[in-house]
């Protein structure tokens, strides 16, 4: 992602946030996945605290580095909302693959839906087929 097109179409992230969870910096992390982030903050109302993007370790073949462009993103939502409305929004704004985790949610913009929650270090479905 280019700078320029983060300042431009981007509103409710700043360029610091984005470089505290990117090792890489803002040129590694893909545009439509910080547009959607975007759109999702905007759906909610409520503020939005990236947790990762392609720093720290991730499950091999993760979609926080397994393309050149970082595609995932984990965050939390700082209000009260509920869960099921998180995930609503989610995928109301694109997202197509979607975790739950203890404390924090996890989006990614993979072509195909994958819902899934983690209990106790087990990856989990929410959904078998939509």
């Amino acid at each position: 992602m280019k700078t320029a097109y983060f300042v431009k179409h981007i509103k409710h992230f700043n360029l610091s946030e984005i470089r505290k969870a990117s090792y890489l910096g803002i040129e590694s992390i893909d545009s439509h996945l910080m547009y959607t982030l975007d759109k999702l903050r905007e759906k909610l109302g409520v503020p939005i605290k990236i947790t990762e993007l392609n720093k720290g370790k991730h499950v091999k073949g993760s979609w926080h580095t397994r393309f050149k462009k970082c595609r995932a993103v984990d965050f939390k939502v700082l209000g009260s909302i509920p869960k099921n409305k998180v995930l609503q929004a989610m995928l109301d704004v694109g997202f197509k693959g979607i975790g739950m985790y203890h404390g924090f949610y996890h989006g990614d913009v993979r072509p195909r839906y994958k819902l899934w929650k983690r209990i106790k270090g087990k990856y989990l479905p929410l959904i078998t087929k939509l």
